[in-house]
């Protein structure tokens, strides 16, 4: 059987937590058999699911080796910093095939927004940004990064 329909799917805010996560890297890291063609899915949007840290290492692993997709939306699901080097390092598996990430609102912390930020970046194009906290300032400085659309 050929799923040659299915291009574009959106499972935001579905609770699916890290059991889900774990059915997705199934089917994400599907390669197809006798029966069955991978997936053709292009667009995949799994924000708002309360992924975590292990979730987004489930899901690193299926997107290292999928061949379809190019849009991912996983904004909003906890990873932390652990998960977004871990997803960081499953798109650089992946080859440059996911043209599009939204990893927002995941308290990523400064290294793991800078190990994603790396695998977008062309290295003639990577540069350093120092910041300076002034003495008298008590709040903690913060770095916001977003692409032009």
């Amino acid at each position: 059987m050929k799923s040659t329909t299915l291009t574009r799917l959106d499972l935001a805010s579905c609770r699916l937590g890290v059991q889900g996560a774990e059915a997705l890297h199934k089917v994400l890291a599907f390669r197809g058999d006798a029966l069955w063609s991978p997936t053709r899915l292009e667009d995949l949007n799994l924000s708002s699911n309360g992924f975590g840290a292990l979730g987004a290492r489930q899901l690193a692993e299926s997107i290292a080796v999928n061949l379809n997709l190019q849009s991912l939306d996983l904004s909003a699901n906890e990873m932390g910093e652990e998960g977004a080097a871990d997803l960081a390092r499953g798109l650089e598996l992946n080859k440059g095939r996911i043209r599009r990430l939204d990893a927002s609102q995941n308290d990523a912390r400064l290294a793991g927004s800078r190990a994603l930020l790396d695998v977008f970046m062309l290295p003639i194009f990577r540069f350093a940004v120092c910041i300076d906290r002034p003495e008298l300032m008590t709040t903690p400085v913060g770095l916001m990064i977003d692409s032009c659309k």
